[in-house]
């Protein structure tokens, strides 16, 4: 519940790459407690809100753990666009 309210005052705020990261952090908590559809869930949005290279790596690293190297690479790759 704190982290939703985070979200929503950095919203709020107009920091939508704080918004994103809180997201991110949610994201993460979910892959802790083993609930991947809802992680998944939070970190397509964070993804959907931050053109940060870290959100992106996140979540490479995430797909990489779900065995799917594909879409680990096709973030990875986007992370890289995001640097430049």
């Amino acid at each position: 519940a704190h982290y939703e309210r985070a979200h929503a005052a950095f919203l709020l705020a107009r920091e939508p790459r704080r918004a994103a990261f809180v997201l991110g952090m949610i994201a993460t908590h979910y892959d802790l407690m083993g609930d991947g559809i809802r992680s998944w869930d939070y970190r397509l949005r964070a993804l959907a809100g931050s053109p940060r290279p870290g959100t992106w790596l996140a979540a490479a690293d995430a797909a990489a753990r779900e065995g799917w190297p594909h879409v680990a690479v096709a973030l990875q790759d986007r992370a890289i666009e995001h640097a430049r």
